[in-house]
């Protein structure tokens, strides 16, 4: 192990141990167990509806954790801090791959706004499935199930790298692709990358031109409104073997308290990502690894598939956007 990795590591961990601690700290301010799971939390106190989350978050004192001033737990229209949670259950304008529980997509605002080339490779993965697990941050404790489910989402993401690496047909690429796709006047075997294609230069005006809006950045020139460009763009990136990397957000950034995972592509990280970028995000791999190495892992239980998660609202007007 590198020398940067390690001390990567060993700041992570550290990092962990506080985290742990402000957990153990808020849930007994706010009269729950210090035991309490995020999943636990997030179910009993988490509203999917459209209501100010200020009370919550202040009987707990999530304002030792989230500490950004972007979070917002007031509703300011339809947006707050649990903004994302409640998008679950929709469509979002960029998607790339789906499955039962997970679905990655590129998040509107600035793609890749803190990675310096090949922005049009990010991508977000999410639960969308309301009867699986939902988590506040990595950095906070995590249970055996919900370590799982972080190793699961994590390799979600590279199988949705996969799909626009090997231009798989939209039929492959999951049931939601598959029926947005349909309902785009597209066919089956679209291959994934047009279609991303198709769903950039389709995003309805009143997104793009509104907040967050749209850019695809090349080269410091917005490129979303020249298809010949952003069909060359993308085959730049995905003809090429490049590095997946996937991050998230640590709580001191984020403005939405669901989790997220952020995946970037590279040649070589340092081109990539800078110092700035390294400020804001966390490294998943490095996270994984200590998450798995801070317990024995019990035996693997045997676990039932999760039921269907209900139908998804394709007629939504917004999605997350990149700076969450």
């Amino acid at each position: 192990m590198s020398l940067v990795s390690s001390s990567s590591l060993q700041s992570i961990s550290h990092q962990m141990s506080e985290y742990e601690d402000s957990w153990k700290r808020c849930m007994s301010l706010g009269g729950e167990s210090t035991t309490m799971t995020q999943s636990e939390f997030f179910k009993k106190y988490i509203p999917d509806g459209k209501v100010d989350f200020t009370d919550v978050f202040i009987k707990f004192n999530l304002g030792e954790i989230f500490t950004s001033e972007k979070v917002v737990t007031k509703m300011l229209g339809p947006y707050n801090c649990n903004m994302l949670f409640r998008q679950v259950s929709d469509v979002p304008h960029l998607l790339v791959y789906s499955d039962e529980n997970y679905m990655a997509f590129q998040p509107l605002g600035e793609p890749g706004r803190d990675a310096e080339n090949y922005k049009i490779g990010h991508l977000m993965v999410v639960n969308h499935n309301s009867k699986n697990r939902f988590t506040l941050s990595e950095m906070l404790p995590l249970s055996f199930d919900e370590k799982e489910d972080l190793k699961k989402r994590s390799d979600f993401l590279k199988m949705s790298y996969n799909s626009l690496f090997k231009n798989m047909l939209v039929k492959d690429c999951g049931r939601m692709v598959l029926e947005k796709a349909i309902k785009c006047g597209l066919t089956p075997t679209t291959p994934i990358r047009e279609f991303l294609s198709y769903q950039i230069m389709h995003i309805p005006k009143g997104i793009k031109e509104g907040k967050p809006g749209y850019k695809l950045m090349v080269n410091g020139s917005d490129i979303s409104n020249n298809l010949q460009k952003v069909n060359s763009e993308i085959a730049r990136v995905f003809n090429k073997p490049l590095k997946i990397s996937h991050y998230i957000q640590g709580p001191r950034f984020c403005s939405q308290l669901v989790s997220h995972i952020h995946g970037f592509v590279c040649e070589r990280e340092e081109e990539t990502f800078g110092k700035v970028f390294h400020q804001t995000y966390i490294n998943l791999d490095h996270i994984i690894s200590l998450r798995y190495q801070a317990s024995q892992t019990p035996p693997r239980r045997a676990s039932r598939s999760p039921r269907s998660p209900p139908r998804l609202n394709l007629k939504k007007k917004s999605w997350c956007c990149a700076t969450c």
